[in-house]
C-alpha cells in the first residue's frame, strides 16, 4: 500500500480541492492518507475575520478554484468569512482517535467549504460534532485536554522536519513531495512509477 502523509489544515480551500482529488483515485489504486492537521494561520481571531481582510480579492479567488474544481465536480461557496479553526482543528484530532474523523471531516468542509458556514467558536465546532455521533464529553474533552493541542504542535513541527513550504503538502512513501493541487493525471503518473520500481525491486 502507497502511505501518503498529507499536512493540512480545515480551513485551506487549496487541501480541500486536493484532498478531494486524491480521492477519487481509490478506486484505482491502494493508497492511504494519513491527515496531519495543524493551524496554518493561528493569528486569526478568536471569532474569525471579514474574509476581504484576509483576501482583498477574494471573489476572483473563489472563482479560480471552482474553475479547478469543476472537472471533478467541486464547488465551493464565496464564503464571505474567514475562520479561525483551533477549535475545529481540536474536535478534528479528538474525532481521529474516537474513529470519527471522517464523518467529523465531511461534515465540518461540507458546512464551510460548501456552505460558507463559520465554524470559528466553540458551540459552532461543537454542533458540527453532535451531528456525527460525538457525545458532549467528547466535545468537552477535545477543548480542554492538552494532548489534543500537543499533536496540533507536534504535525507542525513534523512539517517543519519534512522541509514543506505551504498546505497542502504531500509526503509519498516517505520519498516524494508533492505541494499544491495536483491533478489526478499527476497523482496517476506518480502512483504508476511507484508501482514500477516496486516490481523492479523484486
Amino acid at each position: 500500500m502507497i502511505q501518503i502523509k498529507m499536512f493540512t489544515d480545515i480551513i485551506c480551500e487549496w487541501c480541500y480541492l486536493a484532498w478531494n482529488i486524491l480521492d477519487t483515485l481509490h478506486d484505482s489504486y491502494d493508497f492511504k492518507v494519513d491527515c496531519l492537521w495543524y493551524e496554518i494561520h493561528p493569528e486569526t481571531p478568536p471569532l474569525g475575520i471579514p474574509m476581504k481582510q484576509h483576501n482583498i480579492r477574494y471573489k476572483h479567488f473563489f472563482k479560480v478554484l471552482n474553475e479547478l474544481g469543476a472537472p471533478y465536480g467541486l464547488e465551493l461557496a464565496c464564503k464571505e468569512h474567514f475562520a479561525n479553526t483551533h477549535h475545529a482543528l481540536l474536535m478534528m484530532i479528538y474525532a481521529r482517535e474516537a474513529g470519527k474523523g471522517g464523518s467529523f471531516l465531511r461534515s465540518v468542509w461540507d458546512a464551510y467549504m460548501k456552505q460558507g458556514h463559520d465554524i470559528s467558536t466553540p458551540e459552532q465546532v461543537a454542533e458540527l460534532a453532535l451531528g456525527v455521533g460525538i457525545p458532549p464529553a467528547g466535545i468537552q474533552q477535545a477543548f480542554s485536554d492538552p494532548h489534543y493541542a500537543d499533536v496540533l504542535e507536534h504535525n507542525y513541527q513534523l512539517s517543519l522536519a519534512y522541509d514543506t513550504k505551504s498546505v497542502p503538502a504531500f509526503i509519498v512513501n516517505d520519498e516524494y513531495l508533492l505541494t499544491g493541487v495536483q491533478s489526478r493525471a499527476t497523482w496517476a503518473q506518480l502512483f504508476d512509477k511507484i508501482l514500477r520500481d516496486n516490481k523492479e525491486m523484486k
